[in-house]
């Protein structure tokens, strides 16, 4: 009788031992599905470099060359003013050209044909712009004051990488930009994905791709382009792509 309570006993305690256990397991693979669920969703993307079309692209009234100054090679000039709300899709950016760059002028008479013209002047690198152009008429008939359209189309490549402004922060106390990485770790669970901040400087912004340059040690991580929820540095995050 004694052996058989003895026997029960030990079955119990290791029945109980065992329920212990699944308990914990069952608890632990819980908590940590639960976890899981917690995390924030992410979608990232890689930076990008980018060769960048634009058109520089004013309207300029004509004058005699001489009532500009002392202009050789070019028999009239054409007086244009860039402004500022029309950089590159209003983002502040404006155009890449410089004194002596060359561009061609349309008259209303001979629109379909560009004469060649060259920049003779520019007043102001912020702000409203203004250009002067000199150009040759040729056979172009022309009068005083006669508007003209100028035009070059620029290619614009950029060393930065470029990354989307959604993905951009500022810190308003240490006055600042940067953005999130996810790095990839080896975690207790197996693979885990990871939030890292990382301090960048802007260079300015382009609107027409949504894009906004940016320099820094060189970004090979995944940026954080989108959260379903608030992320901080740290945090553990579930890949939403």
């Amino acid at each position: 009788m004694k052996r058989f309570s003895k026997v029960n006993s030990r079955v119990v305690g290791y029945t109980l031992a065992v329920l212990f256990v699944l308990t914990m397991i069952f608890s632990t693979v819980y908590s940590r599905a639960f976890a899981v669920r917690q995390m924030p969703w992410v979608s990232l993307t890689l930076p990008e470099h980018r060769t960048i079309y634009m058109t520089f692209e004013i309207t300029g009234v004509a004058q005699p060359a001489y009532t500009w100054g002392d202009v050789e090679d070019f028999d009239w000039v054409a007086i244009g003013t860039l402004y500022e709300a029309d950089y590159i899709d209003g983002m502040g950016v404006p155009p890449p050209v410089w004194v002596g760059f060359q561009v061609s002028v349309n008259t209303a008479y001979a629109y379909f044909f560009s004469l060649p013209g060259e920049i003779l002047g520019i007043s102001g690198m912020r702000g409203d712009i203004e250009y002067v152009v000199g150009f040759v008429s040729s056979d172009s008939p022309l009068n005083i004051g006669d508007e003209v359209l100028i035009r070059a189309e620029l290619q614009h490549l950029r060393d930065q990488p470029t990354i989307p402004i959604s993905s951009v922060h500022f810190d308003v106390f240490e006055n600042r930009h940067y953005i999130y990485v996810v790095i990839r770790r080896d975690g207790a669970w197996g693979r885990e994905f990871v939030v890292q901040r990382k301090n960048v400087e802007i260079i300015e912004w382009l609107g027409r791709q949504n894009m906004s340059y940016v320099t820094s040690s060189v970004i090979t991580d995944p940026i954080v382009m989108w959260s379903d929820r608030q992320i901080y540095d740290g945090a553990l995050v579930r890949l939403f792509d």
